[in-house]
């Protein structure tokens, strides 16, 4: 990431040659978005045998400490009509579950478990929103940004992200979700209701500014060719 980038420059004195940002590979880089493309899929519907008209939020990733989980579950009883899926494993997996399922909404939280990262995508189709209120409780957490926020935009899904230096900029500029405080569940159900409350023309406006998003910088693809210059630089 780019604050990353400005630390290692300060730690060793030298300016850092290229930022090479772990984007998702996507199909038709430089392509338009379309509707049809970023239509949400019934994945987690036919999963967990929601209603078809059942908003779905996604987490996936790690399940562990200080990546919100704890702030999701909260903030999931604070949006009507949406469910919260947890897609991935950890250290912390069992702990997380037995939190969910003592809440008075537990019948709204569902655990997928671990997810084949070359499913990801896939995955990831399934939701309304993807959601990483990742907490500023570590340097890598206030300054990474997250692979999952590339995969979401690689297939069209707004994200609901943590305000830090690591993710803002990137979500501000591209327009891709909304940012919220990442400790206040209030602010992070806020954040997610300012996307599936939208009305229905926006929401696929803004599924394909996400996609192209991802198309025009935000792919492997572009990001390969930062690296390959690099390389070429080195006469590698």
């Amino acid at each position: 990431s780019d604050p990353y980038a400005q630390i290692l420059a300060r730690i060793l004195g030298r300016p850092v040659d290229a930022v090479v940002r772990n984007a998702a590979a996507i199909d038709d880089p430089g392509g338009a978005a379309t509707a049809d493309e970023v239509a949400r899929s019934d994945r987690f519907v036919n999963l967990f045998d929601l209603p078809a008209h059942q908003r779905v939020v996604l987490y996936v990733g790690q399940v562990m400490r200080g990546r919100g989980l704890r702030q999701l579950f909260e903030a999931i009883s604070l949006v009507d009509d949406a469910s919260l899926v947890v897609a991935g494993f950890g250290p912390d997996y069992e702990r997380y579950q037995t939190i969910a399922s003592a809440l008075p909404h537990a019948h709204r939280i569902h655990f997928a478990g671990a997810v084949p990262p070359a499913d990801i995508p896939e995955w990831t189709r399934g939701a309304d929103v993807s959601a990483m209120p990742v907490q500023p409780d570590t340097l890598n957490h206030r300054f990474n940004t997250p692979t999952k926020l590339y995969d979401a935009m690689g297939v069209g899904v707004p994200v609901v992200a943590s305000k830090l230096p690591g993710i803002s900029p990137i979500v501000s500029e591209t327009g891709c979700g909304v940012l919220c405080d990442p400790t206040d569940p209030a602010d992070v159900a806020r954040a997610i209701r300012d996307i599936i409350d939208a009305p229905a023309d926006e929401r696929i406006a803004l599924r394909m500014r996400c996609l192209d998003a991802a198309r025009t910088t935000y792919s492997w693809q572009r990001q390969a060719q930062e690296l390959l210059r690099v390389y070429d630089e080195l006469g590698v």
